[in-house]
This record gives structure tokens, C-alpha cells and sequence, in this order.
């Protein structure tokens, strides 16, 4: 007999097949957890859009001199500390919240992303109702005009 070193063909047969399915278990375990991690990385940012929209449009409202008009779903116009008619609205097939200054010319600057519900109501004469959602994440706050002419 001779003393060759080596492998058999059915060795790293065996060999190739467990290493695969190895391979391939690790490779399934690394792609849910970066489905997983990029899908809360979509939540975060949706939340985070809310909000930035929200705190702004609050800011801008208690700066305001008097509440203007809103149709409670999806447009509210108050008048800024400068005189000007502001209009924030939602824009519900691009899901998105514009600000528009009234007397200028163009559709305004977007807020807000991803947008998906807005609702605004009077609650008096200086108060006003916010609430905004995006996908199953929602933010609602009262805001009143503090600039008491």
C-alpha cells in the first residue's frame, strides 16, 4: 500500500456541503438584522420628521399674532409677528407639509416628509389643536398665541 496524504473526494465533499450551510446560515442571520436595523433606521426618521414639523409649526404659532383660518384637516393660516399671512397645509398625495408665506410668489418650502395624516381645530379663539402622523406614529399637541397684541 502506498502512504499518500490527503482528502478523499467524499471528505471534501462533506466538507463543502457543512461549510455551505454554514455560509448560508450566517448569511440569513446578517441579512434579517440588517432588515431589522433598516427598518427601525425608517421608523426613527419618520418619528424624527414629525417631530421637527410639529416644533416648528408650534414655534411659528405661539410667535403668531392671531389665528387666521383652517379647514380642520388639512391647512391652518395664522398671521406671524411681522404681519404675514402664514398657511402651513398637507399635501396628501405627496405626503408632505408645506409652509407658504401668502404674497409670495411659488408653492412655498416643504416641512415635512412622509406625512400620511394632519389634523388642525380651533379649540378658541387663540388656541389651536396639532396633531400629525406618520405611518402608525403620531404627535399631537394644543398650541395658543402667546404674542397678545
Amino acid at each position: 500500500m502506498r502512504d499518500e496524504a490527503g482528502f478523499t473526494v467524499v471528505e471534501v465533499l462533506v466538507t463543502a456541503v457543512i461549510l455551505v450551510l454554514l455560509l448560508g446560515a450566517v448569511y440569513t442571520v446578517f441579512e434579517s438584522g440588517l432588515n431589522i436595523w433598516f427598518q427601525s433606521e425608517r421608523k426613527v426618521d419618520r418619528q424624527q420628521n414629525v417631530r421637527i414639523a410639529v416644533d416648528r409649526l408650534t414655534r411659528e404659532i405661539r410667535n403668531g399674532r392671531r389665528l387666521v383660518d383652517t379647514d380642520g384637516k388639512t391647512y391652518i393660516e395664522f398671521e406671524d409677528y411681522l404681519g404675514r399671512t402664514i398657511r402651513y397645509y398637507h399635501d396628501s398625495a405627496e405626503e408632505k407639509v408645506w409652509r407658504y408665506v401668502k404674497g409670495t410668489n411659488g408653492r412655498g418650502t416643504v416641512v415635512a416628509y412622509q406625512i400620511t395624516a394632519v389634523e388642525f381645530k380651533f379649540l378658541s379663539g387663540r388656541t389651536v389643536s396639532v396633531s400629525m402622523a406618520s405611518g402608525d406614529y403620531q404627535v399631537k399637541t394644543k398650541v395658543s398665541l402667546y404674542n397678545l397684541d
